[in-house]
């Protein structure tokens, strides 16, 4: 039987606390193993793998770590996630509904589970006719199809000026970026986009939530609420999907302590 797993990146002392939450939630809802591949000193005992590097990634997306992820990855399977994302779900419909060696969500939703269709932080995208992929969430197996298409993101990766030249001739990026990266490599393999609903992510940028008064920071705007079974509000919104909440402020020692509780450590 192939081996399936989650694996997360986190670079830094706050990005290895949003990921050390992140593995919280996942044991709590789900069985399969989660590794971290991070520069920093983690709580080993909620991962199952811990991926060490000692080299700095110094552009903002830590990309050039990041497009390592088929070879880092220790299973045949893998679901990767960014550390600044909860799961409040099993996944296990997931597993069992992939049926494709790769995939990336092209929709995200509101935190009201509403269909994002502003393309306020995507004009890269839509102006270039890029896939819409988001790297928050994403899935792949070991293939060499797979492989061949992960040495392609390296490579844009490594020659991103080049590539954004290319591709993106219009809203051009002026630092790499992992999802522009990804759909560039996307479109030259020829991905065709899907209309699978699952993971339902729910991505909490502030200018797609539609409110008529966007706030700068959606923290400052919502209530978060966290009870004791780990059931997680925002506003009066029940989320009950793949969280990717974006802001540093939404990690405090209360979730953690409350998810801590709920995985049983």
């Amino acid at each position: 039987m192939s081996s399936r797993g989650f694996l997360v990146f986190a670079e830094g002392e706050q990005y290895a606390r949003q990921a050390y939450l992140l593995a919280l939630s996942l044991k709590f809802k789900n069985n399969y193993p989660v590794s971290i591949v991070t520069n920093e000193a983690v709580k080993d005992n909620i991962f199952d793998q811990v991926i060490s590097y000692d080299t700095a990634d110094t552009g903002r997306y830590r990309t050039s770590i990041r497009s390592r992820a088929y070879e880092l990855s220790p299973y045949d399977e893998t679901i990767v996630l960014d550390s600044d994302c909860i799961v409040l779900t099993c996944l296990d419909y997931f597993w069992n509904l992939m049926h494709r060696d790769l995939y990336y969500p092209t929709s995200v939703y509101s935190y009201r589970k509403e269909l994002v269709t502003n393309d306020f932080y995507r004009k890269t995208f839509t102006a270039n006719s890029l896939p819409n992929c988001y790297n928050a969430f994403f899935y792949f197996k070991k293939t060499e199809v797979n492989k061949t298409f992960y040495d392609l993101l390296n490579l844009i990766n490594e020659n991103w000026k080049e590539f954004y030249t290319a591709h993106c001739k219009v809203h051009t990026p002026t630092e790499p970026s992992m999802d522009v990266n990804t759909a560039i490599a996307l479109k030259i393999s020829g991905y065709k986009e899907t209309s699978l609903t699952a993971p339902f992510l729910v991505h909490m940028k502030p200018l797609i939530q539609n409110w008529k008064q966007p706030s700068e920071m959606w923290t400052h705007k919502l209530g978060v609420y966290v009870n004791q079974y780990c059931q997680v509000k925002l506003g009066s919104y029940t989320q009950d999907t793949v969280l990717h909440y974006v802001e540093d402020d939404f990690v405090t020692d209360t979730i953690i302590e409350r998810f801590e509780k709920c995985a049983i450590l």
